[in-house]
């Protein structure tokens, strides 16, 4: 350092000078430019972290392909597919057996639109409800349409007492969902239609 000040030809004062903008001129740089990057290596291992999560939830339910095929199979077996044309009419039949079953006396039943597919298995149905019940005999319908491996769940209830103030009068949202044929195919074309040969009309045959 001296000599490149001797070589400068700095005096003792021009020197200290020097010396202390070369401080204030590395304190600057490290404000600037270093200081504001110290978090960054934190972001750095909470993103690791982060990606590290989610791959291992990827690969749990990557691990439980083969359970869900065994289940779609199962589902099949057990007769749960119905025909698209027959499950709205399915789920009112469903729950017009377990109310009876449950002692709920329904008033109303209506089919509502299908609600959007949700996933690439199952399609959905929807009615609206209104009925009137005893508590315990409203507990035990709820119970009965979720029992078992059905796929009937209410998902909207409206509940106040009837008239008489006696029993409950229940607005009732249920839901079906319904499995959907695996393999479905496109209608195959009219059998005989590729290669058929055009017989030439009358008016063809008296121009030769």
């Amino acid at each position: 350092m001296n000599t490149l000040f001797d070589k400068l030809n700095l005096r003792p004062q021009e020197r200290r000078l020097v010396m202390v903008a070369g401080v204030v001129l590395f304190v600057v740089l490290n404000v600037w430019l270093v200081f504001p990057h110290f978090k960054d290596w934190e972001k750095a291992v909470e993103n690791l972290r982060s990606t590290r999560q989610r791959a291992q939830v990827f690969e749990a339910e990557s691990a439980k392909v083969p359970q869900y095929k065994q289940t779609l199979e199962r589902l099949q077996e057990e007769g749960l597919w119905v025909v698209p044309g027959e499950q709205s009419l399915s789920l009112v039949q469903t729950v017009n057996s377990e109310a009876a079953a449950a002692n709920v006396f329904v008033q109303k039943i209506s089919p509502a639109p299908a609600g959007s597919s949700t996933n690439l298995f199952f399609e959905e149905q929807r009615l609206t409800m209104n009925c009137t019940a005893g508590e315990p005999e409203l507990v035990d319908f709820l119970r009965r349409l979720g029992a078992g491996a059905s796929l009937i769940r209410v998902r909207d209830m409206d509940l106040r007492p009837d008239p008489t103030g006696q029993k409950i009068a229940a607005n009732l949202t249920i839901i079906g969902n319904y499995l959907k044929k695996p393999g479905a195919k496109t209608a195959p074309g009219r059998p005989g239609a590729k290669g058929v040969r055009r017989l030439p009309t009358k008016t063809e045959n008296e121009e030769f």
